[in-house]
């Protein structure tokens, strides 16, 4: 019913300085027994010790339990209606499992070295016409059929939910479901069911804003926050033309989208809308990336079979 935590130091960054000098609170190594649900809930409702306090050189696998239903539900109709950003830190992306079982299958130093190769040509295309295809065969098929067979597996086991999306009227902000979607925003508890999605995740968020920003061009973007989501789009289901990133204080910057759709899916192509008005359509395949506050674009309809996207966005 509980779980020990234990920590041999731990390291305070920036943030977590402010909040101590503000509200005397002071972070200290950890050992505790702690009830089921209380810590994550506690955690989640300050957003301080997740977002601001780094822990290094663990005794013991961090164990994290999960936080009650209801809370986790308004949680993720909240992140997933609004794309929050979150801080990167050693619980936001691999908090270990009690006992895994699976092994990566993902070969990480070999995407890393991909993304830092990359990363000048994507610099100077997202200077240039706000958009960037991935060469073909960024990643392997058979990693892109692991990642989609652990987002599969996700669905299944019900983590995913209908996916929101908000609109600003003059009656104030409107919520609204995205009719055939459902999505979800992977996290460091879902290791164990998507071992290799969560790899490529950490990969990308840690490798891409240092290697853009240093790759010339207006890009600044920060290594220490990030947004991610898992979707599927059910067979003849849309999403509306929009820019990802419009509203006041959202400053993700970069949208990267890899699919996880099998090659010579039929339907659910991105369309981009370039500055003249004219439309680019990119099959759902591979990977891209393009502006996330500029950038207007839609997914038309889905054919046959699910469209399975996971989308990460990197900040300024």
């Amino acid at each position: 019913g509980g779980a020990t935590i234990s920590f041999e130091s731990a390291a305070l960054d920036e943030g977590a300085c402010e909040c101590q000098e503000k509200g005397g609170t002071a972070y200290r190594p950890v050992k505790a027994r702690l009830d089921r649900g209380d810590f994550v809930a506690t955690l989640l409702e300050n957003n301080l010790a997740m977002a601001s306090l780094r822990f290094f050189a663990p005794s013991k696998r961090l164990v994290l339990p999960s936080p009650s239903p209801s809370l986790l539900h308004n949680l993720r109709r909240r992140r997933l209606s609004s794309c929050s950003l979150r801080s990167l830190s050693s619980t936001s992306l691999f908090p270990p499992a009690r006992h895994l079982s699976t092994t990566p299958s993902l070969d990480v130093p070999s995407l890393t070295q991909t993304l830092e190769e990359i990363a000048p040509s994507m610099a100077a295309a997202l200077s240039k016409q706000k958009y960037y295809v991935f060469p073909s065969g960024f990643l392997a098929p058979s990693t892109v059929a692991s990642i989609r067979s652990q987002a599969v597996h996700l669905r299944e086991i019900g983590r995913l939910e209908q996916s929101y999306s908000v609109e600003h009227g003059p009656n104030g902000v409107v919520e609204f479901p995205k009719p055939g979607v459902y999505a979800c925003e992977p996290d460091g508890s879902d290791y164990e069911d998507a071992p290799d999605m969560l790899h490529y995740m950490s990969a990308v968020i840690t490798t891409l804003p240092g290697t853009l920003s240093g790759a010339g061009g207006a890009l600044n973007l920060r290594s220490d926050a990030f947004g991610v989501k898992l979707a599927v789009t059910e067979p003849g289901s849309v999403y509306p033309r929009h820019v990802d990133a419009v509203e006041a204080g959202d400053t993700r910057k970069v949208t990267v989208i890899l699919y996880l759709n099998e090659e010579g899916q039929e339907g659910g192509e991105l369309r981009l809308w370039n500055e003249d008005g004219s439309p680019v359509d990119i099959k759902p395949e591979g990977a891209v990336a393009f502006l996330a506050d500029e950038v207007e674009h839609e997914v038309l309809p889905s054919g046959e079979e699910d469209r399975w996207a996971l989308t990460i966005w990197l900040a300024e």
